[in-house]
């Protein structure tokens, strides 16, 4: 047989062993850690608006995403800040990210990354809602099945990660960026000093007993870990913080603000003569 051929094929069995399919494991629980000091936990892991004061409101929409190409969890605006501005400032790509934003922002439809779906669950959930809701609230995010999910896509070894935004579902799929709403939102992995599977980083715990097959794993998420990892070492390579920091307002064209203005002018003039 081809000698190129040969390493290729050890090439591929050497990276599925190190990447185990994600099929059958079982998704237990994700929530916000430290979510109260009231609680006994010594800082505070919930997140914040960008202003680090006020709470995420209740209901917000958070994802839950997997990189399977371990380039970490994609920024949204790299992709539609097609002119690499920095921020969203054409009518063409306001047009595309609203397109993106109201079918549900799933970032498969732009980028390698995927919702951590499972039976049961879609990778989605939505700040201080959760059945358990008398200890949750604005910030907190809590997923804690009667049975665990099976996870069923997908190839890991690499990252997990999540992302939360400012709007709830409902505002997300009626959000235009033209009417005053600001949609910021957080993405990232959780940094942390614990190994499981191989992964090297993390808040995302995959638990793998000596002798247990990958197929009967089972995976735990913790949002704002690294919060807890800043409070516990000071290293300022981990977020002090959790809180919305980016943001995917469309930016209006000065030919759109003109229009605008003008539209606005005959309405001042009738209030002003009132």
């Amino acid at each position: 047989m081809n000698r190129g051929i040969l390493i290729g094929i050890a090439a591929m069995c050497a990276l599925a062993w190190a990447t185990p399919c994600l099929a059958d494991w079982m998704f237990w629980t994700v929530d916000t850690v430290n979510p109260d000091p009231r609680f006994g936990w010594p800082c505070d892991g919930r997140i914040y608006m960008p202003d680090g004061v006020t709470l995420v409101p209740e209901g917000c929409f958070v994802q839950f995403v997997l990189d399977t190409a371990g380039d970490g969890v994609d920024d949204p605006l790299a992709f539609f800040d097609a002119d690499k501005s920095g921020r969203i400032d054409t009518q063409a790509e306001a047009a595309a990210l609203q397109t993106w934003v109201n079918a549900g922002a799933d970032p498969s439809a732009f980028s390698d990354d995927q919702l951590l779906t499972a039976s049961g669950w879609n990778g989605t959930s939505v700040i201080g809602a959760d059945w358990r809701s008398w200890i949750t609230g604005p910030g907190e995010v809590l997923i804690n099945p009667a049975d665990p999910f099976s996870i069923t896509n997908g190839d890991t070894g690499q990252v997990f990660g999540w992302r939360a935004w400012s709007l709830t579902p409902g505002q997300l799929v009626g959000w235009t960026g033209s009417l005053g709403e600001s949609l910021w939102y957080t993405t990232g992995p959780e940094l942390g000093t614990y190994e499981y599977a191989g992964i090297p980083y993390d808040g995302w715990w995959i638990g793998a007993p000596d002798g247990v097959p990958p197929e009967a794993w089972v995976f735990f998420g913790t949002v704002g870990f690294e919060v807890y990892m800043h409070y516990e070492t000071g290293d300022p390579m981990y977020r002090s913080e959790n809180r919305l920091d980016h943001d995917l307002t469309p930016i209006p064209e000065p030919g759109t603000l003109a229009l605008v203005g003008v539209g606005l002018a005959p309405l001042v003039w009738r209030w002003r003569r009132k």
